[in-house]
């Protein structure tokens, strides 16, 4: 039997990807077969749809996406061979005789949803905070005595192996970086191409990496003043920059105002007594001791983020965290392990948040593709428009690392890559978060240039440093990597430091302080040309997407604005493609046909 469907072919699927609620839509197939049945699931409801016949072995059927969701479909020829993607990236459709099937997916969305258009325009930066700049000449530790004070700013985090079931990782030795030492280098993020920040958490809390929050309307003293955040944000503004803060709403520390374990905050605290106004807050299984947590962590109790007076203190008041810091200054929140967080928070701080300022950004921590996503036992609903803007495309940074590491070929790198084009709605994917290297993994670096030995027993990781062979190959990669990332649709992130080749293995040992005193000069040139590069190019911002297998090593990637128009429509007037090829072998000259047009390109 012949059979043949392309769910990324307009001939055979019309339109492309995915569809805002209402579309009409039509699913065709070429086949010798003497009759097909598409079956499809719209809203957990199953439809057999006759497809009619036509000439030249084509047969198709037609209906409209009734309401925001996913909705699945395959073939069913001559009642009994089964026609269906041959995995869950998609695309061609192959015979099963038996077996369990995948489908087509097809994501309806909300016909208004609209992510920033600023976030299809910016490259960003990511930053923790201790880790990055001390502007106050180390007088801000001094407001602690119960830290260790690295005094020599060029050694690595330090590490003790952690007692059985406690944090994994040592909490309590300070660098000194703050937010005036950002204030004092905007200059120089700007001047390496960068327009957002994105910061760790900078609220009140008792480690280093601050996300066992203590009090949500308290900058950390370590860090500074709430005064310090306005100025910082003032300052970023007037240069043509925003800052985006880290929202940690799916646990507290337990040394907080509000569980308030130690008894060191005035006031009363869940822990304490069962008549505290924040008891409710938290999951008690056994009141006091016995407690939900995060991932079982005693010192991360995890927060009942339905619960009303959660709602009002978070979401709902007059002056609710998620729109306090959004008056203060910042341009929106990235959500913490945002699976933790229930449909209907999502939901009520979306709500909240562009009520206050219709242009901040909501971006969650996901690591899958966040459009079929299934967390505890329950399909995710981040991508239709009520919930989130864009997500941490921790999918790309995958299949980037597996090509550029010789694991998958450039045809599995483009299968991957139309998989999030067609999955998420076009808005969002044109503001995806596209990482290369984060606080939760060793540093791109070491993994690009294979430095990530991961049995070495975690202590020992602290003193592992690269050798000269591969972090020669390591940087080479990465610029690689980079460059993909600028020439694909989203908003490009760096992790800091990465621009001037820091090392580091598994956190925390990728969370050194920033070699102001010792950079890689050439390497920072090399990212600050391709981030410029991006910065002054709009095809490359919101240009229509093309891909091109040029050899098993070699991708290339086509953005160019269509018939004058870019992806949402608005008018430009440079027509010149922007072509970029990511090349994991030898550089080469290839050729390429697009749009009727043969282009000889090199990479």
């Amino acid at each position: 039997m012949y059979f043949y469907h392309d769910s990324r072919d307009l001939e055979y699927r019309s339109p492309f990807g995915a569809v805002t609620k209402g579309t009409p839509i039509r699913i065709r197939v070429r086949s010798d077969a003497s009759s097909i049945t598409l079956r499809l699931w719209q809203s957990g409801i199953e439809t057999l749809l006759l497809m009619e016949k036509s000439a030249g072995g084509w047969q198709s059927a037609s209906f409209t996406a009734q309401n925001t969701g996913l909705i699945w479909y395959y073939f069913l020829a001559d009642g009994q061979v089964y026609c269906a993607p041959q995995d869950k990236l998609g695309g061609n459709s192959v015979h099963y005789e038996k077996g369990e099937l995948v489908s087509h997916q097809i994501t309806v969305y909300e016909n208004d949803f609209h992510p920033p258009r600023w976030m299809s325009s910016s490259n960003m930066y990511q930053i923790m905070v201790d880790r990055f700049y001390d502007g106050c000449e180390g007088e801000l530790l001094k407001k602690r005595d119960d830290i260790i004070v690295h005094t020599d700013k060029n050694e690595p985090p330090y590490f003790d192996p952690p007692p059985k079931g406690e944090e994994d990782m040592n909490l309590n030795d300070f660098f000194g970086g703050n937010l005036e030492g950002i204030r004092q280098k905007l200059s120089y993020l700007k001047s390496l191409g960068i327009d957002v920040l994105y910061l760790n958490p900078i609220f009140a809390a008792n480690s280093n990496h601050k996300y066992d929050t203590a009090d949500y309307y308290r900058i950390d003293p370590t860090f500074g003043t709430g005064a310090d955040f306005k100025r910082l944000c003032s300052q970023a503004k007037e240069m043509g920059m925003r800052i985006v803060l880290d929202g940690v709403f799916a646990h507290t520390g337990d040394d907080s105002v509000y569980f308030n374990k130690k008894g060191r905050f005035i006031g009363t605290g869940a822990y304490q007594s069962k008549d505290s106004p924040y008891y409710s807050w938290y999951h008690f299984e056994n009141w006091p001791d016995k407690y939900r947590c995060w991932w079982d962590f005693k010192t991360l109790p995890r927060l009942n983020t339905q619960d009303p007076s959660f709602l009002d203190f978070m979401v709902r008041s007059t002056d609710a965290v998620c729109a306090h810091w959004l008056k203060n200054g910042s341009s929106g929140w990235r959500l913490d392990v945002a699976d933790e967080l229930p449909d209907s928070f999502l939901e009520a701080l979306r709500e909240r948040i562009k009520k206050e300022d219709e242009d901040a950004c909501i971006i969650g921590e996901v690591w899958e593709d966040a459009s079929n996503k299934v967390s505890y036992s329950n399909p995710r609903n981040y991508v239709f428009g009520k919930q989130l803007d864009s997500v941490m495309n921790y999918p790309l940074r995958d299949a980037l690392i597996a090509f550029l590491m010789g694991n998958e070929d450039a045809q599995m790198l483009r299968r991957r890559i139309l998989s999030l084009q067609e999955n998420y709605p076009a808005p969002m994917f044109y503001s995806l978060m596209n990482l290369m290297g984060t606080h939760d993994r060793s540093r791109i670096i070491n993994i690009l240039g294979r430095c990530d030995d991961q049995s070495i027993p975690h202590e020992l990781q602290r003193n592992v440093r690269m050798s000269s062979s591969q972090r020669q190959r390591g940087k080479e990669l990465v610029l690689k990597m980079l460059g993909a990332i600028c020439a694909l649709p989203g908003m490009p992130c760096v992790y800091y430091g990465d621009e001037i080749g820091m090392e580091g293995m598994r956190d925390p040992f990728c969370r050194g302080y920033y070699k102001w005193d010792d950079p890689d000069s050439d390497m920072r040139d090399e990212f600050t040309a391709i981030l410029k590069n991006r910065q002054n190019s709009p095809v490359l911002k919101t240009g229509h997407l093309k891909m091109y297998v040029l050899s098993p090593d070699a991708l290339a990637v086509v953005r160019w604005f269509d018939k004058g128009y870019d992806i949402f429509g608005e008018p430009q007037s440079d027509l010149t493609p922007n072509i970029f090829v990511i090349n994991r072998a030898e550089s080469a000259e290839f050729t390429l046909r697009h749009q009727g047009r043969e282009y000889t390109v090199k990479g």
